[in-house]
């Protein structure tokens, strides 16, 4: 795994790193079923992930036995092909899920990436498979909110009424209520917290306290105090923890606003001496700060006397140390010792334990916040497992270096037992003081940790630190130190056993050291020494690379004339050359990107080759070097790794006018069809930049008839926007010519399609149209069709529109179902453009019954907003479908009234009720009666919208359809907040009725 994780970062050696990671997978497989080995397998995955290697991370998922693990590799693996819009394997995933025992987990993390790429359909689908309702209510919710920042209000409604469990659809209702006051959405957002609370008051004592906070927290955020308070007065006293936690979340946001009063009033009913007191001196603190020093005395006075009243060790220590915090934070240092001191003491009388260890840990972290160093210190020494205290120790110590607290922090240094981590500490204290330039004291720092260093038993230990001594004696400069130090670490190496594979990695690592010290022989000797062909030759490189650095031009070929590597020895000529040319040295360049070629061309893994003729190719051309690019060009025989360099450079090339090169490079691609791609592309870049009659000299360079036509549609359009009018003629003409010579139908009509897109921008309906005639499939012809209608619509050819969407309509109606959504697609366009007897006549040919409805619907509204009843009338008689048939009726009737017709606006709403309460099942049949409700309401009608709201809860006949049915009457609360009290007490009433 350490030798492909380094190999991949290397130029050229990418494919040999993921061979490597091929052989760590077959190694790991053969292993028992460890930590070690699930760690191995998730690195693989993540790996395999990153490189888009999708069977790969399948096949390792499937290999990992460990549950845990699987699911956290498959939810990785999820988002990334969600990122990648990988929708056939996420839908595999999907339906695998759907019988798998790990099927929830996965779902809702299928959920969560479709939310984020706005999948909503797939996000619907995967919440449907989940079985867990819970999890299912969880995902319903994220949903809903998310549909609502992007304003499908209807939608997300939808979804969480559709959520079974009555705590679980309150809490939901709650967060979509904040979604909407988010969106300015205020009614709507209060009328759906009444809903809310309606469904928490029907609810068992022992479920109700977690949706009620949940309710307060959102009421909470959208600053509404009053009635966030009453909600949190209403959790059940058995309950009080829940209660007092969401006393104080109302408290600290009162106290962010300073609403002092009320703030302090709210802490009285707080029931817990814990949380009261941390409240209190929440408040203090604030007063404190905003300089009302008398009242904040007397808050502080209480929290301190309610402080003394908590009991229990574990909570009476935390209110300790939120107070001393406290008292620190405003600057009152002598009570804040006082605290901290206590809050020492109660953690001693702890008995050992998760607590005592959380709360030491919560401790010491606000202490060090606090920078009460011999606090902090006092209270890591508290802690008895030694690991902990250590690792505590030395976060302290580092913290004190980086506040430049020199002597605080050597003195914890010397508090940790560890050589090797002591000596680290001294090391990283000598490097902060040299930044600052107290050499000096830097220079003793790291005698001391020299020091430190002889007392390390373990051999490989002792030669990694001083290793690591060594790179810092380096970078300051210090290179007599740093060779001693370098010299010391080679000589434990050699007490290292031979079969220990770190020995070879640290010996490269010395002599890596040696060589940025310009010790060139020592280096040259150590390097020899390394028993391991692959760290030998990373040894030989670290040295050609410091040579070429120093511009020891000789001894630098000789070092890479040792290395055996291939792919090290061509980046190591590569890097030569590069060097030696920004040194104007470009004989000597050429030279050495030659011996790169030549050793590049004789790698015999093809792609391994590309990789590394890639990297000297990209070179050439940060250089300018074409020449140079053009003869490594043709040695590399993977085109998808050829088109890669040429597309990143191709800009560079046409930027420098150097298109005889660039064309050249092009004749080097072996294949006529990526031959072609690449000239159409030189093409489009040199139209892009006005350089048009090279690019037609480009363009007639292509063999293919498809990018030949394509390259002149795009240079005829720059042409035609440049009022170059004969030009473009001409080679629109030419373009149709080579079109018609295309064998291939489907390819001659997409090409078409092409030409008339271009024709389209230019405006040349006529021609547009003529060229149309000319497609022979139908998808085409329908395309093309289509955007010609737009375009001319827009362009206010009305008349040509319309006749050009007639002609797409008759092309989609002779096809099969799956051509629904076209003929959806052209209705919905017709109806906007007014064009209603046309998108009649479209939407009957549509075969989906609920598109179809669908469809009809918005043609309703269309016709009654403009007042052209009979014909809404007529078309709604055509509707299917119950649900589209009630809106549509309540859109008719609202327009009705609007238009001074009152009866029969009347009629038409009675008749929407009466399809309302046929409905079955009930959920379905409360939906729809709400827009008769609304529909009635929003035309002042309150009276026959409460006598239907009346009758339909008569009907009900189990308390889960008088919940569907309660939002029916949150309308008339909007308007008369008094009711609220009153329906919720008469439908607590109506509920325990129906349960017998």
């Amino acid at each position: 795994m350490y030798i492909a994780d380094y190999l991949v970062i290397q130029p050229g050696r990418e494919q040999e790193g993921l061979q490597t990671y091929k052989s760590a997978w077959e190694t790991a497989l053969s292993m028992e079923n460890t930590d070690e080995k699930r760690m191995i397998l998730r690195e693989l995955a993540q790996v395999w992930t990153k490189k888009r290697q999708w069977d790969c991370v399948e096949a390792i998922i499937q290999s990992i036995e460990s549950e845990g693990t699987r699911v956290d590799v498959l939810s990785e693996f999820i988002t990334a092909l969600v990122n990648e819009q990988q929708w056939e394997r996420t839908e595999a995933i999907l339906q695998a899920a759907k019988s798998s025992d790990e099927g929830t987990t996965v779902l809702c993390k299928l959920n969560e990436a479709f939310i984020k790429e706005r999948q909503w359909d797939r996000a619907e689908e995967a919440i449907q498979a989940m079985q867990d309702n819970f999890e299912k209510a969880t995902a319903s919710r994220d949903l809903a909110v998310a549909l609502v920042s992007f304003q499908q209000w209807e939608r997300a409604k939808h979804i969480v009424h559709s959520i079974r469990e009555p705590d679980e659809r309150a809490k939901a209702l709650c967060a979509l209520g904040g979604a909407f006051a988010q969106e300015q959405q205020y009614e709507s957002a209060q009328l759906l917290w009444l809903e809310a609370e309606a469904i928490i008051s029907t609810l068992e004592d022992d479920l109700r306290a977690w949706p009620l906070r949940v309710l307060a927290e959102v009421l909470i955020k959208e600053q509404q105090w009053e009635r966030a308070e009453t909600i949190i007065q209403t959790i059940d006293e058995d309950e009080w923890d829940e209660k007092d936690m969401a006393l104080h979340e109302l408290v600290e946001a009162l106290i962010k606003e300073q609403q002092w009063e009320r703030a302090e009033t709210i802490i009285q009913t707080i029931d817990e001496w814990d949380e009261k007191a941390k409240t209190l001196s929440q408040l203090a603190g604030a007063l404190y700060q905003a300089g009302q020093w008398s009242r904040s005395e007397i808050i502080w006075s209480a929290a301190e006397q309610t402080a003394n009243m908590v009991s229990e060790l574990a909570e009476k220590s935390m209110v300790s140390v939120a107070l001393a915090e406290m008292f620190t934070r405003t600057g009152q240092q002598e009570r804040a010792k006082e605290w901290w001191m206590k809050a020492k003491e109660e953690i001693r009388r702890m008995n050992e334990g998760e607590n005592k260890r959380y709360v030491l840990r919560k401790l010491r972290k606000a202490l060090i916040k606090a920078r009460q160093w011999n606090q902090a210190e006092d209270a890591i020494l508290m802690i008895e497992e030694y690991d902990e205290r250590h690792g505590a120790l030395q976060v302290l110590a580092m913290t004190l270096i980086k506040a430049q607290l020199w002597e605080q922090a050597e003195e914890v240094i010397w508090k940790i037992e560890d050589y090797y981590e002591r000596a680290g500490l001294l090391r990283e204290q000598g490097r902060a003081l040299a930044q600052v330039q107290l050499l000096e004291s830097a220079k003793e720092r790291w005698k001391e940790a020299r020091s430190e260093i002889q007392a390390i038993k373990y051999h490989f230990w002792k030669a990694k630190a001083l290793c690591e001594l060594g790179i810092v004696f380096a970078q300051a400069q210090m290179w007599i130190e740093a060779k001693l130090a370098m010299e010391d670490a080679e000589k434990e190496v050699y007490f290292i056993e031979g079969k220990d594979r770190r020995r070879p990695e640290i010996l490269r690592e010395i002599a890596k050291i040696l060589a940025q010290a310009q010790q060139w022989e020592r280096t040259e000797i150590l390097i020899r020494r390394i028993e391991d062909t692959f760290w030998q030759a990373c040894g030989w490189h670290d040295l050609a690379k410091a040579l070429i650095k120093a511009k020891h031009w000789q001894q630098a070929k000789r070092a890479i004339s040792m290395i055996e590597d291939s792919n090290q020895k061509v980046q190591a000529w590569h890097l030569l050359g590069i060097t030696q040319a920004q040194t104007h040295l470009k004989k000597q360049a050429k030279e050495s990107f030659k011996e790169a070629e030549k050793i590049a061309r004789n790698i015999e893994n093809l792609d391994q080759r590309a990789d590394v003729l890639r990297e000297i190719e990209l070179g050439f051309a940060q250089l300018q070097q074409w020449r140079f690019f053009l003869i490594t060009s043709k040695y590399i025989k993977y085109y998808f790794k050829k088109n890669t360099i040429l597309h990143k450079i191709m800009a560079k090339m046409i930027k420098s006018r150097q298109r005889k090169y660039a064309e050249a490079i092009m004749r080097t691609i072996e294949d006529s069809d990526e031959q072609d791609g690449a000239l159409e592309t030189l093409a489009i870049r040199l139209i892009q930049t006005h350089q048009w009659k090279c690019a037609e000299a480009v363009i007639y360079k292509i063999r293919g008839n498809s990018a030949r036509a394509e390259g002149l549609c795009k240079l005829a359009l720059v042409f035609a926007q440049t009022q170059h009018w004969e030009y473009a003629e001409a080679r629109w003409s030419q373009a149709q010519t080579i079109i018609k010579r295309i064998e291939e139908p489907e390819k001659r009509a997409q090409m078409l399609h092409v030409m008339v897109t271009t024709l389209i921008k230019a405006q040349q309906w006529k021609r547009a149209r003529a060229a149309i005639r000319l497609i022979e499939r139908n998808e085409e012809s329908f395309l093309a069709w289509y955007e010609l209608g737009e375009a001319l619509f827009q362009a206010q050819q009305q008349e040509l529109a319309h006749s050009a969407w007639v002609e797409a309509g008759v092309i989609a109606s002779k096809m099969a179902s799956k051509w629904d959504w076209k003929l959806h697609t052209l209705a919905g366009t017709l109806i906007k453009a007014k064009q209603w007897e046309h998108a009649e006549s479209i939407i009957q040919k549509i075969e989906d019954h609920d598109k179809r409805a669908e469809m009809l619907r918005m043609l309703v509204e269309a016709y009654a907003q403009s007042h052209q009843w009979e014909q809404a009338e007529t078309i709604i008689r055509m509707i299917e479908k119950n649900d589209e048939k009630i809106r549509a009726l309540c859109a008719l009737g609202t327009a009705l009234f609007q238009g001074m017709q009152q009866e029969r606006a009347e009629v038409i709403w009675e008749e929407a009720e009466t399809i309302a309460h046929s409905i079955t099942p009930y959920y379905s049949r409360a939906w729809d009666l709400r827009c008769v409700v609304e529909a009635r309401c929003a035309a002042g009608k309150w009276q026959q919208a409460l006598n239907l709201v009346q009758l339909s809860w008569m009907q009900a006949e189990t308390s889960e359809e008088a919940i569907s049915l309660f939002p029916l009457a949150l309308r008339f609360v909007s308007i008369k907040p008094e009711l609220g009290t009153t329906l919720g007490e008469a439908f607590t009433w109506a509920n325990k009725f129906l349960e017998g």
